[in-house]
């Protein structure tokens, strides 16, 4: 991608998979038994070339998969049997590279990533038997990089400063604490939401699998431009802000983080947008 002049943000987003799957239901039972060799190579390959200003975000997603599978349920029950297997004489590999040596950009989020097989479940208020079998032969391997001449964002030497009485702060509230607060605000936002028009939430409802922060997407909507164009509507529509996130399975998402100062109120601006976003 050869990138000149961007005012909002740029995105170079690769996936090269030798073998994918994906077998989803809702409310009712799913029996899957899938089998995966890959035995050629697999190869993803970005560049990004930029000789001005490549916007306010940049962000470069570069993948490379052997086997790829996603199997989920809401409400009902799934019984799996998958079997992934990379053969010795194939090579899995990710190359990522930005050249921007005269170039700037605000902010810089680059991710290369290669796996031999990847094997991912999604339930939600769902049961499931499931057995996952997976064998790597191949040379997975990963070469990235990159140069920008100037990239406005700066270190935050005022965080790094405050770092001793940030700790004496988290020990006078106390991890329990702290942590019962960050789940209720979790599930002030996705439970209401479960159900609602048009949102998807990807946080599981199980305390046990959940932290502080939880990610969404709206329906039908997984690839990463949408995402980066949901977060920024988000923020400047309705003045919340959020983080697009990619490399998920199943496709990009929106990533929320409370943190124990957001309060209760806060929570309820974003539940009232996120209803307003799913159904127009």
């Amino acid at each position: 991608m050869n990138v000149v002049e961007v005012t909002d943000f740029t995105t170079a987003d690769t996936n090269a998979v030798g073998n994918a799957f994906e077998a989803t239901a809702d409310g009712q039972g799913l029996e899957v038994r899938s089998d995966q060799a890959a035995n050629g190579d697999v190869a993803a390959d970005t560049r990004l070339n930029v000789s001005g200003y490549s916007g306010d975000t940049v962000t470069v997603t570069n993948t490379a998969t052997g086997n790829s599978g996603f199997v989920g349920s809401y409400d009902g029950t799934v019984t799996a049997v998958t079997n992934q297997n990379t053969a010795a004489t194939a090579a899995i590999s990710g190359a990522s590279r930005i050249n921007a040596a005269g170039g700037s950009a605000g902010d810089v989020d680059s991710l290369n990533q290669a796996a031999g097989n990847s094997q991912s479940f999604g339930l939600e208020y769902a049961s499931a038997g499931i057995r996952a079998n997976q064998t790597n032969g191949a040379t997975v391997s990963t070469d990235g990089g990159g140069d920008y001449a100037y990239v406005s964002g700066t270190a935050n030497f005022a965080a790094f400063l405050a770092v001793a009485d940030a700790l004496d702060f988290h020990e006078q509230i106390g991890v329990s604490a702290k942590a019962a607060r960050l789940a209720q605000l979790r599930a002030r936002w996705t439970e209401p939401l479960r159900e609602a028009r048009g949102i998807e939430i990807l946080t599981p409802p199980d305390p046990r699998l959940a932290s502080a922060i939880g990610a969404f997407r709206l329906r039908g909507r997984a690839s990463p431009a949408e995402n980066a164009q949901l977060a920024r509507t988000l923020l400047d529509r309705f003045g919340i802000f959020t983080v697009a996130r990619t490399g998920l399975a199943s496709g990009a998402c929106v990533r929320v983080t409370p943190a124990i100062f957001t309060g209760d109120t806060d929570i309820d601006r974003l539940v009232a947008a996120l209803r307003a976003l799913g159904a127009s």
